[in-house]
């Protein structure tokens, strides 16, 4: 079964945590805006959870505060793009993918579901190009409903 966790949790700064188990793979992903000057730096850090972390930084010097989040928003978009779920409950083994697609000037939020192995069917849960944040809301949701947890902001 895949563990996906997403906490986000606002103030002046920014900082969101990922992180995925899947097989014997047990990945994490942070990325937060820290003060440099005066501006701001998008840092990250990632690897397998309970190792050693790799560590970059995301803008080569420090930008505003408003290009900082648009960045680190940017980053993390990516990194949730798109996610396969596997649910192996009883005997199941169903597979569900998720992403949003721009079109139109706005955004879809499309997925495709069935049995490893079997047949995808395809699905668009917003019926049409809806604006950023609205996909972005349906997304959030339906990760909620089939992960059973919350993106929240705090």
């Amino acid at each position: 079964m895949n563990d996906l966790n997403y906490v986000t949790t606002t103030a002046k700064l920014k900082e969101s945590s990922l992180w995925c188990k899947e097989g014997s793979a047990d990945k994490e992903y942070h990325i937060w805006i820290e003060p440099q000057g005066s501006g701001f730096l998008v840092q990250a850090q990632w690897g397998r959870r309970g190792g050693p972390m790799q560590a970059g930084c995301k803008t080569p010097k420090p930008v505003p505060m408003e290009d900082a989040e648009k960045i680190l928003d940017k980053v993390v978009r990516e990194k949730l793009k798109e996610i396969t779920l596997h649910s192996t409950e009883g005997t199941s083994d169903k597979l569900y993918t998720l992403w949003m697609e721009p079109e139109n000037g706005g955004f879809l939020v499309k997925a495709l579901y069935g049995r490893r192995g079997g047949p995808m069917a395809p699905a668009t849960k917003t019926p049409a190009p809806v604006s950023k944040e609205k996909a972005e809301a349906v997304y959030a949701k339906v990760m909620a409903e089939k992960l059973g947890i919350t993106c929240s902001e705090v």
